[in-house]
């Protein structure tokens, strides 16, 4: 499979991952580019699954950015909550009735600022993106120095 074919496939899967991590959708952009300038360098014949390798490169920055924004964010005295992303339909038409779209959005928020980076990465891949939780532990437990990946 070519680059472009690649970038095309994956590249909103791994916006939308970004996004749930991160909240802003500058730097959920930013990582989507550092992860395919990346990937560029690699030599793709010898990656066996590029979506899991894809994910995992996502996932191991915005816990990066994540622990280096939390140590600033210590300082601010209010609650963080991500920005809000418009949300517009594909076709076109209208969205969804905007009190209820308000109020689960912010619920979404909420839930996503009360967990850890780890449990955010791991919340994300199995509820928003669907991955199994054998899949998301074979390719991203090695998140945290705390967790050891062991083999039976």
């Amino acid at each position: 499979m070519s680059l472009d074919q690649v970038y095309t496939q994956y590249k909103s899967m791994l916006f939308g991952l970004a996004y749930r991590m991160l909240g802003i959708a500058a730097d959920a952009e930013d990582i989507v580019q550092d992860v395919f300038a990346q990937f560029m360098q690699l030599d793709a014949g010898k990656i066996a699954d590029q979506k899991a390798y894809l994910t995992k490169m996502t996932v191991n920055r915005c816990i990066n950015l994540l622990h280096s924004a939390g140590r600033r964010r210590e300082t601010y005295t209010g609650s963080w909550l991500p920005e809000p992303l418009p949300d517009l339909t594909p076709d076109g038409g209208s969205p969804d009735p905007a009190e209820r779209r308000e109020m689960i959005g912010y619920a979404y928020l909420v839930l996503m600022q009360q967990l850890t980076p780890l449990e955010r990465s791991i919340y994300i891949l199995k509820e928003t993106l669907g991955f199994e939780y054998r899949d998301i532990a074979e390719s991203t437990i090695c998140f945290s120095s705390k967790w050891v990946r062991t083999r039976s």
